[in-house]
């Protein structure tokens, strides 16, 4: 079959290397390539072009991403061609395994921009609109694209196309490629949520359109082109650059960028903003906000699977969209506007329809609400086996923030995950590498080990540190990872190679203090490092030079041992914890000069332990008056006392933040460790609660990097770690025919909702 016309000026030539043939599809031309694999130009049997999506071996090897592979081409086919390059065809058992498009014909926005300048107003707009579309549609069919950005725009003839929805799902289940950030996303377009590790919801496709946008009419990324290092501080406290954006479009991008996806429109919603060209300012206060309470429309979905985030059409709109599909697939981009209209009529006979007063009764579509409501039957069960099937099938119908606080509450049994042995006496420090891949331990027996965590269920013992000639107190890995540093009562730090885990390597002995060193801390840009010290004084130390680092500052005035020390996310505040019972702040901003800014009083006891949250704006405390606190320290030199967590029956000793700040982690001498949900730090609630295996004085407790594992230690010569991932306890309780829902069971709490088995 000859290759049809203009095909050949697509792309660039095969390589050598290069597959001829992809299932029944001939491979014609080597359109990209990326961290999934290349995309080729195809030929269907048919004649048809086509886009060929083959994945990489080592990616397709994975059993678990050709089961989420499978899981996530199916919902992106229900997903309807209008601004979409649509999804024809896929075989994730296929070696190789592949997804095939329709063949958009076009540059990309990235390529367009990169070759023309900024877009025109007009072609801005009409750009606005279509991606608006195309999401609107994704989301609908219960789909999130997870990576919009501009190189997945494609600027057809017909309209921009949006391309790749949904598929970045399947990479997260990847061990292979979940160990390189730039691969599971662009960061550059990443939503605060994503880059404090927030399960995602569509809101993350709305705050991403925004930055398209950005990029679309500057030629700029929307927080600059700054180093990886940097770009998650400026995602999550300063405002994107919106000065060169026409109006009313700059006051749509406000509101799509909020910082709380709550704060964000549907992408119906963002739809509608563009059409009609309100001018929303502020986010609470606007006519955005005043349309949606009246149509009776959340303002933000709250789970990736919620229909009505998408604008659920009712049937009469749903046949009016499947009209003469073939031609609108193709020009649907130029009809926006009549579709816009309805959509507005749809969504208010849906809004009617679901948000009745004293209709709490979840429809047969509103699987979100079905999950909140098995979820809020399970943490009210009294049978626990009958709890975790409501549990499982709540989190497997819709992961939504109630059905992971019900699954950790219930499935406690399920989370013990691994032992780490090999030290021979009690453990003192824990830490996470960044990557997550190896923990690094601390000791009374006077070494550090390092361990690889390539499987979390069995870790491998990597390193002994030895130098130290008294227990080992603390460890800390440096921001890149490259770096380790290790606390001793020896009256002295550490600093280590760890660039090679294997064989780590000494850089370097920081003496000064004149009692033993209990605490480290990295600054986040690496250069600074704290210590925290018996002799009641607290050391920073400039790092410009590891084999050389010098002292910068002492800080006085705690009068009794400091115990702790954690810098706040900017780096410009320094928290210490001490046996004087307040903790302290200071100001670090010049570390030469630092000055203490607040001291934290309330606890009758010694305060051991500080940890900042991830957008810094809260702090956590533990003492040995059997208390954490938590702390607002947006302004940190007025804090204010927000909650204080009891339920601790002894001395509480470790702290630490997930990463997306929504739990905290404590952990006690009587044995427990407990998981609060902090989302709202003025009420916080316990939700895990679980005894420490060895039962024997349980001391620190560290989260890993992804916010899936804590890894505790204790006063045995042991260390634990745990699972708390919803997902994984979901397929491990499915493995169990008794953690299964029946169908009678079901029908119990979800009338309307039909049967789905959850495993």
């Amino acid at each position: 079959m000859d290759a049809p016309r203009g095909s050949e000026s697509a792309g660039t030539p095969l390589l050598l290397s290069d597959p001829r043939r992809v299932g029944v599809y001939l491979l014609l031309r080597r359109l990209g390539h990326g961290g999934m694999g290349v995309v080729y130009l195809g030929q269907s049997p048919q004649g048809r072009l086509v886009a060929v999506k083959v994945i990489r071996p080592e990616v397709g090897r994975d059993p678990e991403f050709r089961a989420r592979f499978r899981r996530e081409t199916a919902n992106a086919r229900r997903v309807r061609g209008f601004c979409t390059a649509e999804v024809l065809d896929a075989d994730p058992t296929g070696e190789p395994a592949y997804l095939v498009t329709d063949y958009v014909p076009g540059p990309t926005l990235t390529a367009a921009v990169k070759g023309r300048g900024p877009l025109p107003p007009a072609e801005l707009e009409q750009v606005a609109v279509n991606i608006a579309t195309a999401l609107s549609v994704i989301h609908r069919a219960g789909v999130i694209h997870r990576d919009l950005k501009p190189s997945n725009v494609l600027l057809s003839p017909t309209g921009a196309r949006v391309i790749d929805f949904g598929i970045a799902r399947a990479l997260d289940a990847t061990s292979v490629l979940s160990r390189d950030l730039a691969r599971l996303g662009t960061p550059a377009f990443m939503a605060p949520e994503q880059v404090q590790g927030i399960e995602p919801t569509s809101a993350i496709d709305v705050f991403a359109w925004g930055g398209v946008m950005i990029y679309a009419a500057t030629g700029r990324l929307p927080f600059g082109d700054i180093s990886p290092a940097m770009l998650p501080y400026r995602i999550l406290n300063e405002d994107p650059r919106l000065d060169s954006l026409p109006q009313p479009l700059r006051d749509i991008v406000v509101v799509a960028m909020s910082k709380n996806p709550a704060d964000r429109p549907s992408a119906a919603q963002l739809y509608t903003l563009l059409v009609d060209h309100p001018s929303p300012a502020t986010p609470r206060r606007t006519g955005l906000y005043t349309r949606t309470r009246r149509w009776g429309v959340t303002p933000a979905a709250a789970d990736p699977t919620d229909l009505t985030d998408g604008a659920d059409l009712t049937d009469g709109a749903d046949l009016t969209y499947r009209a003469d599909r073939t031609d609108l697939s193709a020009g649907g981009c130029l009809l926006t506007a009549a579709i816009a209209v309805l959509a507005v009529v749809a969504i208010l006979i849906t809004a009617v329809h679901h948000f009745l007063p004293g209709d709490d009764e979840p429809g047969a579509n509103d699987l979100p609400a079905a999950s909140r409501k098995l979820a809020a039957h399970a943490v009210k069960a009294d049978d626990n086996d009958l709890a975790l099937r409501l549990a499982v099938a709540a989190w497997r119908l819709a992961p939504t923030s109630q059905a992971r606080v019900a699954l950790l509450d219930v499935g406690w049994s399920l989370t013990d995950l691994a032992k780490i042995s090999g030290h021979t006496d009690k453990l003192s420090g824990v830490a996470f590498s960044p990557d997550g891949r190896t923990l690094a331990t601390a000791s009374a027996d006077r070494t550090a080990r390092l361990w690889d965590l390539t499987s979390l269920s069995r870790p491998q013992p990597l390193a002994t540190l030895t130098g130290h000639t008294d227990y080992v107190t603390a460890v800390a890995f440096s921001p890149d990872g490259r770096t380790l540093a290790t606390a001793s009562q020896d009256r002295t730090a550490r600093l280590w190679n760890v660039t090679d885990p294997r064989r780590p390597t000494l850089l370097a002995v920081l003496s000064g203090h004149l009692d033993s060193v209990f605490g480290v801390a990295f600054s986040p840009d690496g250069r600074t490092l704290a210590t925290a010290s018996a002799d009641r004084t607290a050391r920073l130390w400039d790092l410009t030079s590891l084999s050389r680092p010098q002292p910068l500052a002492t800080l006085t005035g705690h009068t009794d041992y400091v115990t702790a020390v954690a810098f706040s996310p900017d780096g410009r505040t320094l928290a210490t914890g001490s046996a004087d019972n307040s903790p302290r702040l200071w100001d670090v901003t010049s570390s030469r000069r630092p000055r203490l800014i607040a001291t934290l009083t309330g606890h009758t006891k010694r305060a051991v332990g500080v940890a900042f949250s991830p957008d810094g704006r809260t702090l956590a405390t533990v003492s040995w008056d059997k208390t954490a606190r938590l702390w607002d320290v947006a302004d940190p030199r007025r804090p204010r006392s927000l909650a204080t967590l009891h339920d601790h029956r002894d001395y509480v000793y470790g702290v630490a933040f997930s990463p997306d700040g929504r739990s905290l982690a404590t952990i006690s001498r009587d044995d427990f460790v407990r998981l609060w949900d902090v989302a709202d730090p003025h009420h916080p609630h316990l939700v895990f609660k679980q005894l420490s295996p060895d039962s024997t004085s349980a001391r620190l407790v560290a989260f890993s990097p992804a916010g899936t594992t804590l890894a505790t230690t204790s006063y045995e010569h042991v260390g634990w770690l745990w699972d708390i991932d919803p997902a994984d306890l979901a397929r491990r309780a499915c493995a169990t025919p008794a953690h299964r829902i029946t169908p009678d069971e079901w029908r119990h709490y979800l009338r309307n909702v039909p049967y789905r088995a959850p495993c």
